[in-house]
């Protein structure tokens, strides 16, 4: 096995143990009512905890779940399991980190354009569903997000 290879391997073997640690952290660290979120322990320990709260205040939950699965389809890929070319690649990184930042403003949305954050949008869905909210109105903060949702289709689809 040539070295290229081998570090491809490791590569692999890499990504998928982060995928793993991910989503252990977002499925077995539960932050109790009235503690902060750094102060709550679990079998991922202090990292796990780190790990899930940076993720979940950011993007919230179920855009984290999809870094997990990004990580692991990227492992797939470097194990050679997934066929792809080098462009499509590129494509499949963009359309991942689209949808990880298009999540939460649509269910920032749907839950009404709140400016506080939540574990279903983070942060950055609740202040730009609030912005989009505000300035343009609930219809208008939709189109933005269809327009944006097409644009990113039309950039990963060629």
């Amino acid at each position: 096995m040539d070295l290229r290879q081998l570090r491809r391997e490791f590569s692999a073997i890499g990504l998928t143990v982060l995928a793993c640690f991910i989503g252990g952290a977002l499925v077995f660290h539960h932050v109790p009512e009235g503690v902060r979120c750094l102060d709550a322990s679990g079998a991922f320990g202090p990292l796990g905890t780190w790990t899930r709260c940076a993720l979940v205040t950011t993007v919230g939950i179920p855009s984290a779940a999809i870094v997990a699965l990004g990580c692991l389809v990227s492992a797939l890929a470097m194990f050679g399991r997934l066929r792809r070319s080098q462009e499509q690649g590129v494509a499949w990184g963009w359309l991942f980190g689209g949808v990880v930042s298009l999540l939460p403003i649509a269910l920032g949305l749907v839950l009404g354009g709140e400016p506080t954050s939540s574990s279903a949008t983070g942060l950055w869905g609740s202040l730009v569903a609030h912005y989009l909210r505000k300035g343009l109105g609930p219809a208008g903060g939709w189109l933005v997000v269809v327009l944006a949702a097409s644009a990113l289709t039309v950039v990963t689809m060629r």
